[in-house]
């Protein structure tokens, strides 16, 4: 196997330029929660907060943000820009062995564009999710400019990639998803490392989009070496690869290998942590303890590693897969509140993605609850709080199809809308129900 070696440290700043792209974003995305979250949402008040005065801090929130800056986070002075990094491809003449390059390289900048401040990136995952859900009512692979276009994006990154590691090229384009797509600028890079590519890359992409520079944490965390050794990020790769492939037994391998090269590499943790977590219902129940001892080792390591560098995409990451096990586990309370930490971290750094994530847990979770065994309650009894928490779950449900209205996901607000008609029928409020059914249809 042929590997670029390690760069020895993170390179300077990009050099900023006076906003070169002809687009301005004019979509406003607003912060979904206002300033009373943290309160409104803390342990100490625990599952009786109610979503609607979470919700109701939003004005106010804004007015005392006017009035104390650095009170919540607050909009860039040229707003946000919503874009993508999909598409990647390795070159048609490239080598076999290094098609996992294109990969990498898309990984990696939309793990760093995920985290730069006045940017929103749609998750990868959820761009190939909606891809394939377009895929289902076509018969030919839908376009990424109608994908990003229907996810809300404004702007997509893609490109082509040729190896091998120690003389990585990169074609990359940034695209409006208008149309078929419209290229709006390109830029060729290398041949370099692929650590000193991907660096490059980086600084092209935020001068393009105009990003305001870098404060000096954000710049350490964006700039860092990817992982500590290259042979990790290709076997990352290979398991991102394998797992859209839905093929979970080398998804496995490969992510084990990668964290055997660098054991607190975060993106390969947390995605061998999401494969086994949705193995566990499916093991023997001799073998439950021990996986979940496995998880919860990951986790840590994951945790231990995101304080560590200051990245609060992937604390918010682990307090959700910890919430999971919880759940798994039937420990309700103890999973609510670690998806609030999840949503209160994630509202506090300014990501949408993450709080809508929190809030759809905390829906689940609330559909979810069993009571639990050996408590005496009458039938009446059980009724009335299960109706209390599938109150509680339309309320979050309700969030969460308002968030992804804001975030322009079309996609994702039909099933949204569905899924909060459902639940209104279990309340028996059918006027509310047939509502969100016709948004259904309208989406």
């Amino acid at each position: 196997m042929r590997h670029a070696r390690p760069a020895a440290a993170a390179p300077d700043d990009y050099t900023e330029t006076e906003w070169p792209v002809k687009h301005r974003s004019n979509h406003r995305i607003p912060i979904l929660l206002g300033v009373a979250l943290s309160v409104a949402i803390s342990p100490a008040v625990g599952a009786q907060a109610s979503p609607r005065d979470v919700a109701s801090g939003l004005r106010a929130g804004r007015r005392d943000a006017q009035q104390k800056p650095g009170s919540q986070p607050t909009k860039p002075p040229r707003g946000y820009t919503h874009l993508a990094v999909v598409g990647f491809q390795p070159a048609d003449d490239g080598d076999p062995r290094d098609t996992w390059i294109a990969v990498a390289v898309q990984e990696t900048l939309a793990w760093r564009l995920q985290r730069t401040p006045s940017l929103i990136l749609i998750p990868t995952v959820r761009a190939y999710q909606g891809r394939h859900e377009l895929r289902e009512e076509a018969t030919e692979q839908p376009k990424w400019s109608r994908v990003v276009r229907l996810l809300g994006g404004e702007l997509y990154l893609t490109g082509t990639c040729s190896g091998p590691a120690d003389s990585v090229r990169l074609d990359l384009k940034l695209m409006r998803p208008d149309g078929g797509g419209t290229l709006q600028e390109m830029a060729a890079i290398g041949p370099s490392r692929l650590f000193d590519a991907l660096n490059q890359a980086t600084r092209w992409v935020l001068s393009r989009l105009g990003v305001p520079q870098l404060g000096e944490p954000a710049r350490r965390l964006i700039f860092a070496p990817p992982c500590k050794s290259p042979s990790a990020l290709e076997y990352y790769a290979k398991a991102i690869t394998a797992a859209r492939a839905e093929n979970m037994r080398d998804a496995v391998h490969y992510a084990a290998k990668s964290v055997e090269y660098d054991r607190e590499y975060r993106p390969a943790l947390a995605l061998l942590a999401q494969i086994e977590m949705q193995r566990v219902p499916l093991l023997p129940a001799a073998l439950h303890n021990r996986t979940s001892a496995v998880i919860q080792a990951r986790l840590h390591a994951l945790t231990r590693s995101a304080r560590r560098a200051g990245d609060t995409h992937d604390l918010a990451e682990a307090e959700l897969a910890r919430a999971v096990t919880l759940r798994l586990s039937g420990s309700f309370d103890a999973a609510l509140e670690r998806v609030q930490s999840a949503l209160v971290i994630s509202y506090e750094a300014g990501n949408p993605y993450g709080q809508l994530a929190a809030m759809d847990s905390i829906c689940d979770l609330y559909l979810s609850r069993r009571l639990p065994p050996g408590i005496e309650l009458t039938e009446e009894q059980r009724r009335e709080i299960r109706r209390q928490d599938y109150r509680q779950a339309a309320e979050w449900q309700r969030l969460v199809l308002g968030a992804l209205h804001e975030l322009g996901d079309v996609l994702a607000e039909a099933p949204a809308a569905s899924k909060l008609a459902l639940i209104y029928q279990d309340l028996e409020e059918h006027d509310a129900a047939l509502q969100m059914h016709r948004r259904t249809l309208a989406a």
